[in-house]
């Protein structure tokens, strides 16, 4: 292994804050939540490699100015795998591509030439050992040399070089925590029974911005044509309280448990079942929007208005990791790679 600078630098665990530094986390709704997946070889264990990372200014939450230090990495919970020493260069600058928008030519990503911020040198990965729940607190920091001033009205842009390691210049396994995105699902509230004698249920899929939730009910009245009520809200609707009980309407023991913003008509099969699929635009503002289920279905002997309604469900809509990788191995000074349009590797950056 061809050294340039024979310096190695321990793994600095997170053990508290220093005094007047912040840690930021991206993405930012993972700070108390495991990922979903690992990543095993990128940015740090490819072997000889140049790969970028551009994280997203939405919500990254590192103030304007804020003179980034460390750079930092959460290792999954099963643990990293076996630790190497990697040679080293880390850069930073600004961008405002992402995602798609992220050229495969690594310098047309810089709004301006990158700035060099950890000098060439040996930096030793450590191996971490699992834990039982994550995640797992052992946080890989790596201090830099010179502090990176960011102007929070552009993206992020981090990018590792690496240049030889112990492992014979090979890549090698080092798991990284990775999120997604979330979405939290509930179900709540109870159905009147249909004719003959079943608790119509639905239940939804976590689904993000730009994608496709997946909705099922179940116990509903057998090829019944009816509505699905999507709301906004579980607790009022123009101002009346909710549940609303629909006794006056000749709908006994029923109840409307959500607010009526919009409505998708819907049929069950001959087993009182129903699948669909509501797309969800690709819009960020959507972020922690919830969204409300009940179903409305006919079944003329269940009562004198002739209609069932359902249990109640809830989808919050969540947005997929605002972060795009690009990667080339086998060269550091690669001017072409393979982009990744989202990456929820956990990244720390204190400044």
């Amino acid at each position: 292994m061809n050294l340039l600078r024979p310096l190695t630098l321990s793994c600095v665990f997170l053990a508290g804050s220093l005094a007047a530094q912040t840690v930021k986390v991206f993405p930012f709704d993972h700070v108390n939540l495991e990922g979903s997946s690992s990543i095993t070889s990128r940015p740090l264990s490819a072997g000889v490699s140049r790969v970028m990372l551009i994280y997203s200014k939405w919500r990254l939450g590192i103030a304007n100015g804020g003179q980034i230090s460390r750079v930092g990495f959460r290792p999954d919970m099963l643990g990293t795998g076996t630790g190497h020493q990697v040679q080293m260069e880390i850069w930073m600058g600004h961008s405002d591509n992402l995602g798609t928008g992220v050229s495969t030519t690594f310098d047309n990503n810089y709004l301006a030439p990158a700035v060099r911020v950890y000098d060439r040198q040996i930096f030793s990965l450590p191996t971490v050992p699992s834990v039982s729940t994550g995640p797992n607190p052992n946080t890989i920091w790596i201090p830099l040399d010179r502090t990176f001033a960011y102007d929070n009205t552009h993206n992020l842009v981090v990018e590792y070089r690496i240049f030889a390691n112990s492992n014979g210049n090979a890549a090698f396994t080092y798991r990284l925590d990775v999120g997604s995105f979330v979405s939290d699902t509930t179900t709540f509230g109870t159905a009147c029974q249909t004719s003959s004698n079943r608790s119509p249920a639905i239940t939804t899929q976590p689904v993000q911005a730009g994608g496709s939730m997946g909705l099922s009910l179940t116990n509903g009245p057998a090829s019944s044509s009816g509505v699905l009520l999507i709301g906004s809200s579980n607790s009022t609707w123009n101002g009346v309280p909710l549940p609303l009980g629909l006794d006056s309407f000749g709908a006994t023991g029923c109840t409307l448990q959500v607010a009526i913003d919009a409505n998708v008509t819907i049929s069950t099969n001959t087993g009182g079942a129903l699948s669909v699929s509501l797309p969800v635009p690709g819009v960020l503002a959507l972020y922690g929007r919830t969204l409300y289920f009940q179903a409305a279905l006919g079944d003329l002997f269940a009562n004198s208005a002739g209609f069932v309604t359902s249990a109640s469900a809830s989808t919050t809509i969540g947005v997929s990791p605002q972060a795009t990788m690009l990667a080339a191995t086998g060269s550091t000074t690669a001017t072409i790679g393979s982009r990744t349009n989202s990456t929820g590797l956990i990244s720390l950056f204190e400044y």
